[in-house]
């Protein structure tokens, strides 16, 4: 059980790259504009939103449980979880009853996901052992899918804003 892949963990796995892959393909076949339209305030598209956030840090949390059961995958993967669901109703919030200053509380759940997953990937390589550490991958690489889709929904991607490369330069020479 140590080094062999077990169908859930592969399964998982698929799950969390299938969707970050998925969100990137839609966005990125349905060209949208980068200015905020009516459509992403209608209620399927903000609740469709919402689920995939929620659903990209359930399956890294699932994962990271799955393959090991250190306190740091633990306490990780409740991290994931708290702030997965906080993420989803900050977006409802934002989008769904146009708040707008709630985008900052969305910005800042999702750079601590961005560090949670890539602490998780740390901790999953550390502490699973075989050809199963491969899966650690997994987490990390579906958050590219997930900031893909926030810079085709008309904003820099939550984890470029938290890592300072999305803010404004000064540079207004446009």
């Amino acid at each position: 059980m140590v080094g062999r892949f077990e169908t859930r963990d592969v399964a998982l796995a698929a799950f969390l790259v299938s969707l970050g892959i998925g969100a990137w393909l839609h966005w990125s076949i349905t060209d949208p504009s980068f200015d905020q339209t009516e459509a992403q305030s209608e209620w399927d598209h903000v609740l469709a939103f919402s689920a995939l956030v929620l659903g990209l840090t359930v399956g890294a949390a699932a994962l990271g449980r799955t393959l090991s059961q250190t306190v740091a995958v633990r306490r990780l993967a409740l991290t994931l979880l708290a702030t997965g669901v906080l993420a989803a109703v900050t977006n409802v919030v934002e989008d769904g009853f146009s708040v707008e200053a709630a985008f900052l509380a969305f910005v800042l759940l999702t750079g601590i996901q961005l560090v949670a997953l890539v602490a998780l990937a740390v901790a999953l390589g550390i502490s699973v052992r075989g050809p199963r550490r491969l899966l650690a991958l997994a987490p990390p690489g579906e958050r590219d899918g997930g900031d893909r889709l926030c810079a085709c929904r008309g904003a820099d991607p939550p984890s470029h804003l938290v890592l300072g490369c999305g803010l404004p330069t000064g540079d207004s020479s446009g």
